[in-house]
């Protein structure tokens, strides 16, 4: 940014721009001007620098506010300073469906074919219905049969977290949102190349977001 410099009587004035609403007078005497041109210099360079970081940082927000701001317009809980989104059960609740409420939150399992994305084929990306993380791209989702949606490879090595799961009489892996610790469903050692993994998740834990219009809801009509 370049910084205009005007000398008048008395001194020197540095003229900001608009948007700043800034600008400074700095003394000197003519008869001085050897001595104090020097000090003058390092005074403006001071300055400049100074108003210059505090205006980079006021008008440029860091990606952690970007994101804070984008979820919060799209209805979604903001993430704290760890990137965490934190909330109690009762908050949940409030958030969610009695159905999102008992899958994400308490390790629930919907019924086979009954969910909304087992037979999706629209593009797009699969978001955690609780946070907003993105989860799967649509370009990795298979026809598994089993009634569920079923994808080869999350969308980002960090968009999950697993854990063991003991219950049911065995051990599985269990899949849960990075960011908000929802239960999303399982991941098996069955799928299709080129991983060979089949992360069967269930539809109340997502939501698609998709420019694509829902054609079987307008054949429906």
């Amino acid at each position: 940014m370049e910084i205009p410099v005007f000398q008048q009587p008395g001194g020197v004035v540095l003229k900001y721009p608009k948007s700043l609403n800034f600008s400074v007078k700095i003394p000197w005497k003519p008869a001085e001007e050897p001595r104090n041109q020097g000090i003058m210099l390092r005074t403006i360079l001071l300055l400049t620098l100074t108003l210059l970081g505090a205006c980079a940082t006021e008008q440029a927000p860091s990606s952690h506010q970007e994101l804070q701001m984008t979820l919060a317009a799209e209805g979604f809980p903001t993430p704290d300073a760890s990137g965490k989104v934190r909330l109690s059960d009762a908050d949940w609740a409030e958030r969610l469906t009695e159905e999102q409420f008992r899958v994400t939150r308490k390790a629930g399992t919907e019924r086979a074919f009954t969910g909304t994305y087992w037979d999706e084929k629209r593009d797009g990306v699969y978001r955690c219905v609780n946070c907003g993380l993105g989860l799967f791209d649509a370009s990795t989702k298979y026809a598994s049969g089993t009634g569920w949606p079923s994808f080869w490879e999350p969308l980002a090595a960090d968009s999950v977290e697993e854990r063991d799961d003991h219950g049911l009489f065995s051990t599985r892996t269990e899949i849960l949102c990075n960011r908000c610790e929802a239960h999303l469903g399982h991941v098996f050692p069955d799928g299709p190349r080129p991983t060979g993994l089949r992360y069967c998740m269930n539809s109340a834990a997502l939501v698609l977001q998709t420019d694509e219009p829902d054609t079987k809801k307008t054949s429906d009509r």
